[in-house]
């Protein structure tokens, strides 16, 4: 599928917006939140950020979730690098999107992207009104309260598949689902109490 297949403007359910996110995001690889930037977000080094500072450097406590990222991937990094901490932001705000796509009743999109976004300078501007991503459609399936509470390590998992995926040779077929090595199972090891750090 190229790029020019994937109509934005069509996007009117999550099979349509889903589509678009492959092409844009998964082949293409630049942003689903900047449609007019041609850089590319989704590579090696911002997920191995991601995987370095959020998936194997948990947190319990009863912080936020986004107090939490903000430590992990803003405040106290393993490597300082304002570049890559923006791609990561947003491979992360990506994620998210892709994780609130099948609720049914999703009403909160745009927040609970925005306010990952909000983490960087250069991010904290983009708006959603006239995004085709953030239309209005309903997703597929019925969500519970577990659906929420284990955010962290649902968001984990998709980092964990997209580790895997940028590293296959043909990324039009996404082989890594039927694959011995990704089995549906993930081990999140969680290092620090977090409950001592708490903004506001």
């Amino acid at each position: 599928m190229n790029e020019n297949k994937c109509m934005y403007d069509e996007i009117k359910d999550y099979k349509s917006a889903f589509e678009c996110f492959k092409q844009r995001f998964l082949i293409d690889r630049k942003s689903i939140f900047r449609l007019d930037d041609t850089n590319t977000i989704l590579d090696e080094d911002s997920i191995k950020y991601l995987i370095d500072n959020f998936v194997n450097n948990g947190y319990s406590g009863d912080a936020s979730f986004i107090d939490k990222i903000k430590h992990q991937l803003v405040k106290t990094p393993l490597k300082d690098n304002k570049d890559l901490i923006k791609n990561a932001l947003e491979v992360l705000a990506t994620v998210v999107w892709l994780w609130r796509v099948p609720p049914a009743n999703a009403k909160d999109r745009s927040l609970s992207v925005g306010e990952i976004l909000k983490l960087h300078d250069d991010l904290k501007d983009i708006t959603f009104d006239k995004n085709p991503f953030f239309k209005d459609f309903k997703g597929f399936a019925s969500t519970g309260t577990y659906y929420n509470t284990n955010k962290p390590t649902e968001l984990a998992y998709i980092i964990k598949f997209l580790d895997k995926y940028i590293n296959i040779k043909n990324p039009d077929a996404i082989k890594i689902l039927k694959s011995d090595e990704f089995d549906g199972k993930m081990t999140i090891k969680t290092t620090k109490d977090y409950s001592k750090y708490k903004d506001g």
